[in-house]
């Protein structure tokens, strides 16, 4: 495929070369969708190409492409020569419609790769044949005869330099350069390998920049980027694997120099699209923010500027803070890294609270900072405790002033400073129920309710199982085991605080994560295996199994919107954060769900379209849990407002995936891979340290103009892509 000037120019499988024009293009979506669905024919074929006779077929063609006319360099002709598989050359002129010029037997059959190397601009190339058995050779037009032959093995690609030709392998690139002999006839020299890719990657595709300086590979691992000039790999990235096809664009930045597009097998119809900056030292970066090592990290969303304190695990303590400088958008250290060195060990968990942070570290020592490192000498801790064992969790609460810290073999509570209760044996998750019920599951499948006034124990029930993940709301407590089973709690409140189980699911899956949503209506479960499954809680019935993940769902978390008038959104995360419209499962069921769905056994939501009214909201949430939820005496969870929609909710409402999932808005692959998310109250700020230390920060950003949402993806101290229709944020 090729694009020159106004024309895009494709040869299919049949051997037929198809001509689209794209003037007029339309930017509508919803024009696009119905040309997708063949209901709108908006862009037809304005030419077909074959070969005569018609037993013949076009396996290759090139285009070069010149000015037409000096008074206006807008106007573009090209020149297209395409071969046929039994070795006839064809040569195609035209501005937007191309004609036969010439014709020529070559005798070359079974030519797969035909490449233009243009000597002096404006005269005719030489031609570069590849054959199916990796036969090569240079044809000259002026001569029509072959100048010079040569041969080479597992041909992925070709790129010409000018000097010399660069040839991509499977497994190595390799360097031949032009040379003249005695007699002035053009000789290629023998190969030189310049790099060897990894023993586990295969190289599929090829890109070299404008000025030669770098070759792209698209590998069955991802994508890595090569320097002719140094002969050195300079940066790989695996934002997706298996990728199909690359390419690179210059940019006229000064620190943006090129944009780096790809396509791969599980992308399906959506691009990914990102920047690579040049540093000062003149090295090739990608606009991903990666810190030194693992982190922990603590992130408030609701800052302005947005703020990151981290720890890796070398004990190097920093703040990052995202800025707008010179009309980007990037991550800024404001705080110089420094080993702390009063910490005595590796940092597992990280917490904040109004009195500071507090530090959970794998000797077992809880800490406490009052103040963030500001880089002129080591923060003092105070040490709270010590649970004899890596700190496996950590969560402090304000009102009323709590801190839960727990190892593999005993936690701890404190209440106003001071140590109320400790247990030996693993607390796994726990959480603050109205200000006075802490919640706990511990890894043997107990769960105690311990009141935080009276300082006393109230209700205990056991599973019966090993612990596997939780969520909570008002209503319920869902405990997920080990083995599968799901158990869904009834809250009761009266003297004290009671749970009754109400329901099982049984599934012999092992969970790794769930959540509920904000009225409580519906239940995620993610599994070990990547998939996610959607429960109706009132009914107690499956209602739709989501696949997108390939390892571990993570975490799970539900936009924080209780009306039923406001949109369902689920964000997954594990290898890859994915989006999920719940609305479009639920009022657009796939057809092996047919039967039970159109019975009207799950109610269809509403979805409104119109403004959003200014309504004030308030939250909560652990300040390092990252969740957000109406405040139980708040307006919007008692129903004393009458408004229809809520204005943070307002963009998510026209939003959708690709027309074959409509329900999948987003998917963006990570580095490595993330446990948890944190996000701000109005649901479009979205923020996460993978385990190799890249930062992601994803926003949705409307437009002041008008009302369709562009979403920006951070990854990096600037904005990975534009992300709009077509790119690896497809809303």
């Amino acid at each position: 495929m090729h694009m020159a000037g106004n024309v895009l120019v494709a040869l299919d499988e049949t051997g037929t070369i198809n001509v689209w024009s794209l003037r007029n293009i339309p930017l509508d979506r919803n024009a696009r969708q119905h040309e997708s669905d063949g209901s709108l024919p908006i862009r037809r074929r304005i030419q077909t190409l074959v070969p005569h006779p018609s037993t013949d077929r076009f396996t290759g063609f090139c285009i070069v492409s010149k000015i037409a006319s000096s008074v206006d360099p807008a106007v573009i002709l090209s020149e297209m020569f395409a071969i046929t598989q039994n070795g006839t050359l064809y040569i195609f002129k035209g501005l937007t419609n191309f004609t036969e010029s010439m014709k020529h037997n070559t005798n070359i059959k079974n030519i797969i790769i035909i490449k233009p190397l243009i000597d002096v601009p404006g005269q005719n190339p030489k031609l570069l044949f590849v054959t199916s058995d990796n036969q090569g050779c240079i044809f000259n037009l002026k001569s029509t005869s072959v100048e010079c032959r040569f041969s080479e093995p597992d041909i992925v690609n070709i790129h010409y330099m000018g000097n010399a030709l660069v040839f991509v392998g499977e497994n190595q690139i390799r360097l031949r350069k032009f040379s003249r002999n005695e007699r002035n006839q053009l000789q290629i020299e023998p190969a030189v390998v310049i790099y060897k890719t990894p023993t586990n990657h295969r190289n599929a595709c090829s890109a070299i920049s404008d000025d030669y300086e770098y070759i792209i590979l698209g590998t069955t691992q991802g994508i890595s980027i090569f320097s002719i000039r140094e002969e050195v790999e300079v940066l790989r990235t695996n934002i997706s694997q298996s990728i199909l096809d690359v390419d690179i664009f210059p940019l006229d930045d000064a620190q943006y120099r090129y944009i780096l597009i790809s396509s791969s097998e599980d992308s399906g119809n959506v691009i990914n699209m990102y920047s690579l900056m040049v540093t000062a030292q003149n090295q090739l970066v990608s606009n991903q923010y990666q810190l030194q090592d693992n982190a922990v990290y603590h992130a408030d969303l609701e800052a302005d500027p947005v703020t990151v304190k981290t720890v890796d695990r070398k004990r190097v303590i920093q703040e990052v803070m995202y800025t707008r400088l010179h009309q980007r958008d990037d991550f800024r250290l404001i705080s110089p890294p420094i080993e702390n060195k009063p910490l005595a060990s590796v940092v597992k968990r990280l917490t904040q609270c109004t009195s500071g942070f507090y530090l959970g570290l794998a000797n077992g020592d809880v800490l406490r900072l009052e103040e963030w490192s500001n880089g002129s000498e080591d923060p003092e801790p105070e040490v709270v405790c010590n649970l004899g064992g890596a700190i496996t969790l950590l969560k402090s609460f304000d009102e009323p002033q709590l801190l839960v810290a727990a190892s593999d073999s005993r936690c701890k509570i404190f209440v106003a400073h001071d140590q109320v209760v400790e247990m030996p044996e693993e607390l796994c998750e726990c959480y603050l129920y109205r200000d006075q019920h802490l919640v706990l599951l511990f890894d043997a499948g107990r769960v105690q309710i311990f009141n935080v006034q009276t300082k006393q124990f109230e209700f205990v029930i056991d599973a019966g199982n090993p612990y596997g993940a939780s969520a909570i709301n008002d209503q319920y407590l869902i405990v997920g085991m080990t083995n599968g089973d799901i158990l869904q709690y009834a809250i009761e409140q009266h003297d004290t605080l009671e749970l009754h189980l109400v329901h099982t699911y049984v599934q012999p899956k092992r969970i790794t994560s769930c959540a509920l949503s904000a009225n409580g209506e519906l239940l995620a479960v993610g599994y070990k295996n990547g998939a996610l499954e959607i429960y109706n809680t009132e009914e107690r019935k499956l209602i739709s199994t989501l696949e997108s993940h390939r390892c571990d769902v993570a975490s799970l978390y539900f936009s924080p919107w209780k009306d039923s008038n406001n949109p369902q959104i689920l964000v997954s995360v594990g290898e890859q954060i994915v989006f999920w419209s719940l609305d479009s499962v639920i009022n657009n069921p796939d057809s092996r769900g047919d039967v039970k769905r159109r019975s009207n056994r799950y109610k269809t939501r509403p979805s409104l379209t119109s403004p959003a009214l200014d309504i004030h909201r308030t939250s909560f949430g652990s300040r390092s849990s990252g969740l957000s939820s109406p405040l139980a005496a708040s307006p919007s969870r008692n129903g004393s407002f009458t408004f229809d929609l809520d204005e943070a909710a307002h963009q998510w409402l026209t939003k959708s995936g690709p027309s074959n999932k409509p329900h999948l808005l987003s998917c963006i692959k990570l580095i490595g891979s993330a446990e948890r998310l944190i996000v701000n109250r109005d649901f479009n700020k979205f923020f996460t340290i993978d385990d190799e230390g890249y930062i992601y920060y994803l926003r949705l950003f409307q437009p002041p103009s008008r009302h369709r949402l562009t979403a920006t993806s951070f990854m990096s101290p600037a904005a990975v892509a534009r992300l709009s229709n077509g790119t690896s944020f497809p809303f």
